[in-house]
């Protein structure tokens, strides 16, 4: 019997990964997750930045959709 994934999963989204606050607390908090127990997934709208880098450094792959960080754009908001 195939044992089940209860890891809880988790969605960080940020508009690029520049280096800001929010950015660099989401750094922070991925080098201290609990991998065994969290699916965590990491996304930006426009584009990866420094901060991504480093992201990527620690282990996570960071997926940019290449879109325009604006919330009006429509493709943008239902993508």
């Amino acid at each position: 019997m195939e044992k089940q994934n209860n890891k809880i999963k988790i969605l960080f989204m940020h508009p690029n990964l520049d280096v800001g606050g929010a950015e660099s607390n989401r750094l922070s908090v991925l080098k201290n997750i609990n991998r065994d127990k969290n699916d965590v997934t990491v996304c930006c709208l426009s584009h990866k930045g420094k901060i991504a880098e480093e992201i990527e450094k620690i282990g996570f792959p960071v997926h940019c959709l290449n879109s325009s960080e604006s919330i009006f754009n429509i493709r943008t908001t239902f993508f």
